[in-house]
């Protein structure tokens, strides 16, 4: 809502169809042009090349099997200048659980917590680190933030 805001031109995915109708709902009334669409990262075809992509927390309920196809997505769509930010779940945030824990329970526990080592490792394979840090906890206010999130920026990796 922020680029769209501002003038850009914006595409909004999400699954869950009760977020697109409640951010739809949104964009119209502050008349915000945005285009949204229902539907999984993993399903979405794209043959558009993005300036930039931001998650605002779908990577931390990816199950660890499907992250490298996840970034592949991700990577693949953005131009070869791009910018990818994210936000997720840090430890305090999410469950502090391994990645054999999630197969073992059956169970993604509500989202997995993330230590900056282990992000950082994951992220390095395809991003260049521009800037990453715990969010600072923002109270009221038109932006959001909590303590419990890592925030990342990053460039595409050109390989």
């Amino acid at each position: 809502m922020y680029l769209g805001q501002r003038g850009f031109k914006v595409l909004g995915i999400d699954f869950s169809n009760t977020s697109i109708e409640l951010a739809k709902e949104f964009a119209q009334d502050q008349d915000i042009k945005v285009k949204f669409i229902c539907q999984s990262i993993f399903d979405h075809a794209n043959d558009k090349k993005y300036d930039f992509v931001y998650d605002g927390g779908c990577f931390h309920h990816i199950k660890p099997h499907r992250r490298n196809k996840y970034f592949q997505i991700i990577y693949n769509s953005m131009k070869e200048d791009g910018y990818f930010a994210m936000t997720c779940f840090n430890l305090k945030g999410g469950a502090n659980i391994s990645d054999y824990d999630v197969y073992r329970d059956k169970s993604m526990s509500g989202g997995m917590g993330f230590s900056e080592y282990k992000l950082k490792n994951i992220l390095q394979q395809y991003f260049e680190i521009i800037e990453f840090r715990e969010m600072k906890k923002v109270e009221g206010g038109e932006y959001f933030g909590e303590a419990f999130l890592w925030t990342v920026l990053m460039k595409k990796k050109i390989n």
